[in-house]
C-alpha cells in the first residue's frame, strides 16, 4: 500500500504541473543519468496507468481539471455568464490556472485575494499574487472597515514582528492546545463563558480553516 501510495502521489504531482508520460519520457531520451533506469520504470508505470484509466473510461482529479479548462471556451453554460468571481485561491497549481484562466476569458473577472505585499507569512501566495497579475487582474485595495483598537493591534502584530509596546487588554487571547480535540474543548469553554457573561451563543463565532477535520469534534462535544 505505501509503494502505491508514493507512486500515485508522485504522478499527481507531474498531472498537477501540466505535464504527460511523453514530455518525461522526451527528457530521458539520449540523457544519461544514474537515476534514467529508475526514471523510465516511473514513465512505464505512468503511461500504463493512463492507458487503464482511458480503458476503464475513467478520470482522476488532474483529468477532470484538464477536460474542464479545455471545455470552458465553449461551454454554453458558462458563456451565459456574465462575470466571474474567484474566491479562496492561494496555491494553484498548472491545471488550476489552466482552469481559472479558461474560465475568465472573454468575461469580466474578479479575483478576491486577501493579500499583503509585506509579511512573510503570505510568502507562499506571492507566486498565486503574480499570476494573477499576468494574467490581466490589477490589483486593487478595498477600504477595510474600522476595527476595535484590541483588534487593531493583534492584526498588526499578527504577521509581522511586534512594534512598540505590547497591546493592552485581555479581550484577545491565544490558546496553545496539544491536539484538535484540546482546541475544540478549549473554544467550547470560551464561548459557554461568554453566555454567562451575558453573550447570546447565536452570536458566538467560530472560524475554522477546515470543517473535516474539527466539524466532527464540535459535533462531538456540542
Amino acid at each position: 500500500p505505501g509503494f502505491h501510495s508514493a507512486l500515485l502521489g508522485t504522478l499527481q504531482d507531474f498531472k498537477e504541473a501540466g505535464h504527460t508520460p511523453a514530455e518525461l519520457r522526451g527528457c530521458l531520451a539520449g540523457r544519461g543519468s544514474p537515476l534514467h533506469p529508475k526514471l523510465s520504470d516511473l514513465e512505464a508505470l505512468w503511461a500504463a496507468y493512463e492507458a487503464r484509466l482511458k480503458e476503464l473510461g475513467l478520470y482522476d482529479n488532474s483529468d477532470l481539471l484538464s477536460a474542464a479548462a479545455s471545455a470552458a471556451p465553449s461551454d454554453r453554460w458558462l458563456g451565459q455568464v456574465a462575470a466571474l468571481l474567484v474566491y479562496g485561491f492561494y496555491d494553484l497549481n498548472e491545471v488550476q490556472r489552466r482552469l481559472v484562466a479558461a474560465c475568465a476569458q472573454g468575461r469580466t473577472a474578479r479575483a478576491f485575494f486577501p493579500f499583503r505585499r509585506g509579511p512573510e507569512a503570505f510568502a507562499y501566495a506571492r507566486p498565486t499574487f503574480a499570476w494573477f497579475a499576468a494574467q490581466g487582474f490589477e490589483a486593487r485595495e478595498e477600504t477595510e472597515p474600522e476595527l476595535p483598537a484590541d483588534l487593531a493591534a493583534l492584526q498588526s502584530r499578527l504577521f509581522e514582528r511586534p512594534k512598540g509596546a505590547p497591546a493592552a487588554g485581555d479581550r484577545v487571547r491565544i490558546v496553545s492546545a496539544p491536539d484538535e480535540m484540546r482546541e475544540v474543548k478549549a473554544v467550547v469553554r470560551s464561548a459557554l463563558a461568554a453566555a454567562k457573561e451575558g453573550t447570546a451563543l447565536p452570536r458566538v463565532g467560530v472560524l475554522l480553516r477546515q470543517t473535516g477535520t474539527y466539524g466532527p469534534l464540535f459535533a462531538e462535544e456540542c
